[in-house]
């Protein structure tokens, strides 16, 4: 959402523009664990008349730039009732920008400083309205002023604070979740010559605001399976999934083990279409809320087909899933996301990295393939690609390449039994790949069965330990589309990658409400290809592409797979692919 003004400044009057707030509420923050923040792009154009000391005009000029700002601050305190905010919190505006010249006889670059202003929010004792104390005041900072005749001065005269509406009454207690509002502003930037009046400035802004919600940490547990609609009728059974229905999973309520306090599962999602017949898409998210415009996996073929996804908590703690297409639905557990206590993990990234090829030659992370009906075990801290001794899980891409009909694979903790689950299927022998949190076992290695022979392929992005210096924790977001290379031509639409490319997205400058500080992200990545596609690889920006991918599509078809991909320069992500494909990327929840 933008907004495009033209301001005509006046010496005697200054403007004060309030942000008009347009809210979307998604999810209830817990307000003690929240922070607000928002981010801004702007577009500001000045157009004149060059005169002289006797106000001949002498000729025109055009100047453009673009200035990025941040506003991060505390949430005001609960007050006596739940209902009721009445403490002010304190905000940070923070920016920078540089303005270009586009035509006329000066030839300087005008490069802003960096503004920083703090503003204190307070709301009423109805607890309903959310008001800034010190609206219209100036940041007081000269961008560009050489005082040199028929040069520009511009200065930032007022500041757009949010004035909106909050809801009312305010659950305060027993979420841990996000709520997120989107809102515009304009500005007013003076351009003024020394000889002449004040100009007229369009300025052009996108604002997104929203809350950071609760910190989460993760807590493993072993493998285990929640349902399975191919067993006989029930909870956690059968029937399977008719077309273009949904079904709810009260996930506390399984024999797994996870506690009802969970606000987020970390999980794998087997879809097997029913009869061989497509699977168009299918869709998990937290019960309670409207289905999102997201998807979790595609069967266009009918294959079946397995997908790691970190899904928030619903009502009761149940999630839903909706299929477009008939099909039985498989969900297991790898751990479980809770506010901070004893015994939880916080997420560490690492630069993508091979762990083990076992095409290679042999060796401890090399050949031989892993024969049908066996497992081995990988010390994953001796692999050289920075997991500690001290890992307690491990974030992996697994890809299998199989000899011929693979049934499935398990990636599992080294030293437990292997586990009724299954972390990827390749029932018709193709490449394929897919995201697993796989707790560390005895000595920081995991294992990996396969139940019929294949050779398999695993990168590390991160680990999970004990909170330390560099931990991030978890927070979820509704899930939302970020990018769709299927739409107009943009920063995060068109147009189609073409092979042996690479493009950066920005994802914080989205409309789902990431926020600059984000670490990390939780993504889903689909691929869409014009034919058979070798491979694709994300990573963050300012970094050199590594030897690792993130997912396959040898048959040309649509394929999605879960990814944790760490941010980089500004916020952003880079993706290449090897041949020609759409790529849609959609977000779930992002580290701090």
């Amino acid at each position: 959402m933008s907004t495009s003004q033209t301001l005509n400044s006046q010496p005697a009057a200054r403007r004060a523009l309030l942000l008009a707030f347009t809210f979307a509420t998604l999810w209830t923050p817990a307000f003690a664990q929240s922070n607000l923040f928002g981010s801004a792009v702007c577009t500001a154009t000045v157009n004149g008349n060059i005169t002289d000391g006797n106000g001949i005009v002498s000729g025109h000029f055009e100047y453009s730039g673009t200035e990025t700002w941040t506003m991060t601050g505390g949430m005001p305190t609960q007050g006596v009732t739940p209902t009721t905010l009445d403490y002010p919190a304190t905000w940070t505006v923070s920016g920078s920008g540089s303005y270009q010249r586009i035509s006329g006889p000066t030839s300087q670059y005008v490069t802003a400083g960096s503004f920083s202003r703090k503003l204190s929010v307070y709301t009423n004792t109805a607890g309903s309205i959310m008001t800034p104390e010190n609206i219209g005041q100036q940041l007081g900072t000269t961008i560009y002023n050489d005082g040199v005749p028929d040069r520009l001065s511009y200065a930032i005269q007022d500041w757009p604070f949010p004035s909106g509406r909050i809801p009312s009454p305010i659950p305060i207690e027993g979420s841990s979740h996000n709520e997120w509002m989107v809102g515009e502003a304009g500005y007013e930037i003076v351009a003024q010559q020394p000889t002449a009046p004040n100009l007229p400035v369009t300025m052009d802004c996108t604002w997104h605001f929203g809350y950071f919600g609760a910190s989460l940490q993760l807590v493993t547990v072993i493998p285990c399976r929640i349902l399975d609609t191919r067993n006989p009728n029930g909870t956690f059974g059968g029937p399977f999934i008719a077309g273009g229905t949904s079904r709810t999973v009260p996930i506390p309520s399984s024999t797994c083990g996870i506690p009802a306090n969970a606000s987020a599962y970390s999980l794998n999602i087997t879809v097997v279409p029913r009869d061989g017949g497509t699977l168009g898409y299918l869709t998990v998210w937290p019960t309670g809320q409207s289905q999102p415009n997201v998807s979790t996996l595609n069967s266009p073929d009918g294959s079946t087909l397995a997908n790691a996804a970190i899904v928030p908590a619903g009502t009761s703690g149940s999630i839903d899933a909706f299929a477009l297409n008939d099909t039985d639905l498989i969900v297991d557990v790898n751990g479980y996301f809770v506010p901070p206590a004893a015994g939880t993990l916080q997420f560490y990234p690492l630069t993508p990295c091979r762990v083990l090829d076992t095409r290679n030659p042999n060796g401890t992370f090399g050949g031989p393939s892993i024969a049908g009906g066996t497992s081995r075990s990988f010390p994953i801290p001796s692999s050289g690609c920075g997991a500690p001794a001290n890992a307690a899980a491990f974030s992996f891409n697994v890809t299998a390449v199989p000899q011929g009909f693979l049934g499935y694979l398990t990636a599992y903790p080294d030293g437990e039994s292997l586990p009724n689950v299954s972390t990827l299927n390749s029932l018709d022998g193709t490449i394929l790949a897919n995201a697993a949190i796989v707790p560390a076992g005895t000595a920081g290695a995991v294992s990996l069965y396969a139940a019929n022979t294949t050779d398999v392929v695993v990168d590390i992005n991160g680990y999970f330990a004990a909170p330390a210096a560099g931990g991030l924790n978890f927070v979820t977001s509704a899930p939302c589309r970020v990018v769709d290379t299927r739409n107009p031509n943009g920063t995060l639409g068109g147009p189609i990658m073409d092979g042996n490319t690479t493009r950066t997205f920005p994802l914080p400058t989205s409309s789902c409400g990431l926020p600059p500080t984000a670490a990390a992200y939780s993504l889903n990545m689909t691929v869409v290809p014009s034919g058979p596609l070798g491979f694709l690889t994300t990573w963050p920006t300012g970094q050199s592409q590594p030897n690792a991918s993130t997912l396959n599509a040898p048959k040309g078809l649509v394929v999605a797979n879960a990814a944790i991909v760490p941010a980089g320069t500004n916020g952003s992500i880079d993706v290449y692919v090897v041949q020609t494909t759409h790529v849609v990327i959609d977000v779930n929840g992002y580290f701090q």
